[in-house]
């Protein structure tokens, strides 16, 4: 599968994906560099040990 064309030709080392945060966890093998969510780039950014990484859900309810 092949990575959207705009994501192809930046010269970037990882891009932060800033709509659904499930697009960098269920799309990951589109793309051929890493694509961070928002709260990944935090992390990061932070690097500090007690950074929490909170994983959004989407629960059905009634």
């Amino acid at each position: 599968m092949q990575a959207p064309p705009d994501y192809e030709n930046m010269r970037c080392d990882a891009v932060v994906f800033t709509g659904c945060p499930r697009v960098p966890i269920d799309d990951q093998e589109r793309y051929t560099m890493p694509i961070l969510t928002a709260t990944e780039f935090r992390a990061a950014i932070r690097a500090r040990k007690d950074s929490r990484y909170v994983m959004d859900e989407i629960v059905a309810t009634d």
